[in-house]
């Protein structure tokens, strides 16, 4: 059992800080191993952690399809109104600080990938309090345009440390199991 978790955080350590090269260009879904599509949708998130860090909404949306739907609602009306949405959230924080982890890959069909992730994310609002989401991803993402996007992507949140005032979707503990 022990040999088991060491290859596999081995496994997971060379996933996530080898970049395929290949992964660049318009991957084929037949070509794709379980390895590979674990290792681009971490991609992802990381990206997704680092353009909300850096408050760049372009390099957000860019990340999205055109009609991801957020939080099981309406598909987004295009990337240009994702940026938009996506500066007008950021511009209520003067830093975010996002800490994604144990991203798993609940299934691949060729098409789609369903993921989950782990997420702690600090927040500095303008007035100076800060805000800390503990949650999960719970997302599908696909090839789009020669690249991996997210076509849906829920946030389940378990807890919050401070507030910034909105009240937010909770699950409760015994109710996670449903959201794999």
């Amino acid at each position: 059992r022990l040999r088991r978790r060491r290859q596999h955080s081995a496994t997971l350590h060379r996933l996530t800080t080898e970049r395929d090269p290949t992964m660049s260009d318009a991957p084929r879904s037949d070509d794709l191993t379980d390895e590979a599509v674990l290792r681009a949708v971490t991609e992802v998130f990381y990206d997704y952690a680092e353009a909300v860090d850096d408050g760049d909404p372009e390099r957000f949306a860019e990340l999205f399809t055109a009609d991801c739907r957020f939080d099981g609602g309406e598909p987004a009306p295009g990337r240009e109104w994702l940026a938009r949405h996506a500066g007008r959230v950021l511009a209520q924080f003067t830093a975010t600080s996002h800490h994604i982890s144990q991203i798993r890959v609940r299934s691949w069909d060729g098409e789609r990938a369903k993921v989950s992730a782990y997420v702690i994310a600090h927040h500095r609002m303008l007035d100076g309090n800060t805000f800390d989401a503990l949650g999960r991803y719970r997302s599908t993402l696909v090839i789009d345009d020669g690249r991996w996007r997210f076509a849906e992507h829920d946030i389940l949140f378990h807890d919050n440390i401070g507030t910034d005032g909105r009240t937010y979707l909770r699950i409760d503990r015994a109710a996670l199991s449903r959201y794999r």
